[in-house]
């Protein structure tokens, strides 16, 4: 399964310095919503490529949240 490169220093404290800005949270509230979306849909899919798809828009979005979520924490941890 291919998965999001993850984000390096430079963009994780990118990321760090956005967390708690209400425009950003805007933005992540706009990714969420997104994902329950395609969660949603995927439930009721009954065609196997789109269902595909749809499972992998529902990851992607699912990967992106948790990176940008998760910036201070591995920043932390000193990842990357």
């Amino acid at each position: 399964m291919r998965r999001m490169d993850r984000p390096g220093r430079e963009v994780l404290q990118a990321l760090a310095r956005l967390d708690g800005n209400p425009d950003f949270d805007r933005v992540i509230g706009w990714l969420q919503d997104s994902r329950q979306r395609q969660v949603n849909a995927a439930i009721q899919e009954r065609d196997e490529a789109e269902l595909r798809q749809t499972q992998g828009a529902a990851q992607a979005l699912d990967e992106l949240i948790e990176h940008t979520q998760g910036a201070r924490e591995s920043l932390k941890r000193g990842q990357r």
